[in-house]
């Protein structure tokens, strides 16, 4: 998350006894227990360091045509090989407007075979926000993600308190972020007139807890490389306490963790006190400030001294009295988009010995921005994953546990939700199709699948876990190298479930893929009406070969359930859906389906009133099925959408799918 979604400390585990498995893929982490004694000391692997460099002119515009060999890193002072080099220039596209960014549309199909844009954590500080200050932070958040966040950035949401109920783990999916921004308030209280200073000591007493969930989330982003990750810290900060001794404020120890965990994990501090000027107005008449005003304004100083430490020390910036967002906005946007990834394998160290890092280059006139320091990471930090599975092939129990995108082997997948037949519980039908191009196609390999689904709180409600054979005749491997490969499997879905995480690997090489993506899964049994999820297949999907085809949907939808949306001219398009109501009701429902073109314009429109008194298939629902040619289509992005109303109701249940046709 974060996102996905929820980032855990505990990672994935699979119960070994015979009740049902158990699964815990990433999620946030509980704060630690500062008190904790530490683990033992211990000289750990050498592991590659990476440090991201930003490259200015001195107009401040990114420089991008540097080479690895214009670049000098040092470590404590001593000249390093820079083992690995990547330029990365993320575009920055044209901000649409408020209405048409929450317009967009997300596809339906998660792939992992695109370059994963920006990567934000969004960190909102209920534990130090008054709640009558609660709207700043959510007015703050709602604007980057509706302004700044773009097509392929994967942002996540948590909260200092811990509350994962309420976080969002990695996605792209705006609504689902503004659902858990709008979710925000502020868990301190107004200290009454008289008495500021007991609101401000119950403010800073929750500093190191917040300084443990920030370590723990750090030390969790440790394990996702390859990339420069941003931490949007948005509330009014916390104190340090340079020499120690300040009851609630941090010791210089867990500050230097809290730093040591985030530049291990190339992840930058972008702290930002949303309240603004408001901050400094509190407490002061228009005349004289009173004594207790001059206290809250020297703690709330305190606390920002604290956020800039940590975001200088961190290689971000921060941002306090002051009322415009949108430019440090848009300059997060800009440093997270440009930038230079050098990798570097240090001398064997010491656990827990802190290094610094000197970044140069030998073209004139350039600046450099880089942190300017590494831990080796603890033993606490490099086994945060405590995995056990018996029934999940080692290679992907790392893989599930990672909330970011793994293209080791490049998949897309697509997941439709469905009511369980009987007393079963439901179920997703996941279609997973995999590029054969980076499977071992020598004749005597496999491929291995799980997914897991989980809802909020990282609870697992099924899985499924399947090993295909590719020991095949020559003419299969060859259909396999070309075309790739599609898998079905039902997944359970015994709860509440919002997540579902997949990974594959290849049983002959070191080759994984992983992601995550949201599942749209309706409470089927308690809703007074509900739908699952659209099916898609066309003519060409026949032609690409399926492993465990879901025979009772190919036989309803005229072929394999696909994961394509990108058509050609001249294809077919084949949907399936099914509406569910209640046991024991029977009300006539109308179902619309409509093609509309990206202007507005539509190209289907279809109107069918369905009895539900009608025999229902085994799952107590009524099967729409539907299909076009694509003949007369011009190239473009279209949406399908199939409505269903109710007698009686006011609102339809809406199913809508985007898909695009090329020539």
């Amino acid at each position: 998350m974060v996102a996905a979604i929820l980032l855990a400390a505990c990672g994935v585990a699979l119960a070994s006894s015979g009740a049902t498995p158990q699964v815990r893929p990433g999620q946030f982490p509980p704060p630690r227990d500062p008190r904790q004694a530490p683990p033992p000391t211990f000289r750990v692997q050498v592991e590659l360091v990476q440090v991201d460099v930003i490259a200015t002119d001195a107009q401040g515009r990114f420089v991008d045509d540097l080479q690895k060999a214009d670049f000098e890193v040092l470590e404590d002072g001593k000249p390093q090989q820079v083992a690995t080099f990547e330029l990365v220039n993320i575009p920055i596209a044209t901000v649409p407007d408020r209405a048409t960014t929450l317009g967009l549309m997300p596809s339906d199909v998660r792939s992992n075979s695109g370059d994963t844009g920006r990567v934000y954590l969004f960190v909102l500080d209920d534990m130090h926000t008054r709640m009558d200050k609660s709207s700043y932070a959510r007015v703050a958040a709602q604007k980057f993600i509706e302004r700044y966040l773009q097509p392929g950035d994967l942002a996540a949401v948590v909260f200092t308190s811990a509350r994962r109920n309420v976080a969002q783990e990695f996605t792209s999916d705006r609504r689902l972020l503004l659902a858990s921004v709008n979710s925000f308030m502020g868990m301190t209280v107004d200290p009454g007139a008289g008495a500021p200073l007991r609101g401000q000591m119950a403010i800073v007493d929750t500093a190191r807890d917040v300084s443990s969930t920030l370590t723990a989330l750090a030390e969790f982003l440790g394990r996702v490389s390859g990339r420069r990750k941003a931490c949007v810290y948005l509330g009014p900060g916390f104190q340090i306490a340079p020499h120690g001794g300040t009851p609630g404020a941090l010791s210089p120890g867990e500050y230097r963790d809290l730093v040591a965990a985030a530049n291990h994990a190339n992840l930058a501090f972008y702290t930002i006190d949303p309240q603004g000027l408001s901050t400094l107005a509190e407490g002061a008449t228009a005349d004289t400030p009173s004594l207790d005003a001059v206290a809250a304004f020297d703690a709330a100083d305190a606390a920002h001294e604290g956020l800039g430490g940590l975001a200088v020390d961190t290689g971000g910036f921060a941002v306090a009295g002051s009322n415009n967002l949108d430019r440090p906005f848009a300059r997060i946007q800009r440093e997270t988009s440009s930038y230079y990834l050098l990798g570097y394998y240090p001398p064997q160290q010491k656990e827990g010995s802190t290094h610094t890092i000197g970044v140069r280059v030998r073209r004139p006139g350039v600046r450099l921005r880089a942190r300017s320091e590494y831990a080796v990471p603890k033993a606490s930090a490099s086994t945060m994953t405590n995995v056990k599975a018996r029934n999940v092939p080692a290679a992907l129990v790392p893989a599930l546990d990672n909330p970011l995108p793994n293209p080791g082997i490049r998949f897309s997948v697509a997941a439709s939700a469905f009511n369980g037949a009987g007393n079963a519980a439901p179920f997703a039908l996941v279609v997973i199709e995999i590029d054969g191009r980076d499977l071992d196609l020598g004749g005597k390999g496999g491929v291995d699948i799980a997914e897991v689904a989980v809802d909020k709180l990282e609870k697992i409600h099924g899985h499924d876990v399947r090993h295909v054979d590719l020991a095949l005749d020559a003419a299969s491997l060859s259909r396999v190298k070309q075309q790739g490969l599609r898998i079905h499997a039902r997944v359970p879905l015994d709860g509440d479930v919002k997540t579902l995480r997949v990974a594959v690997s290849d049983a002959s090489t070191p080759r994984v893929g992983s992601l995550s993506l949201d599942l749209d899964a309706p409470d089927f049994r308690t809703a007074a009406a509900s739908m699952s999820g659209v099916l898609l297949t066309s003519g060409r999907a026949v032609l690409l070969p399926t492993a465990n085809v879901d025979e009772e949907f190919r036989k309803s939808l005229g072929g394999p359930a696909s994961t394509a949306r990108e058509f050609r001219p001249g294809d077919s398009l084949q949907w399936l859906v099914e509406i569910y109501e209640k046991p024991g009701a029977a009300r006539d429902v109308r179902v619309t389906t409509t093609i509309a073109a990206a202007d507005g314009r539509l190209v289907l429109t279809r109107d069918e009133r369905r009895a539900m008194s009608e025999p229902r298939n085994g799952r107590g629902g009524v099967q729409v099925t539907g299909g076009m040619r694509l003949t007369d289509l011009a190239a473009g992005s279209y949406v399908l959408r199939i409505e269903a109303l109710l007698a009686g109701e006011k609102q339809p249940i809406v199913r809508a799918v985007p898909f695009n046709v090329k020539d």
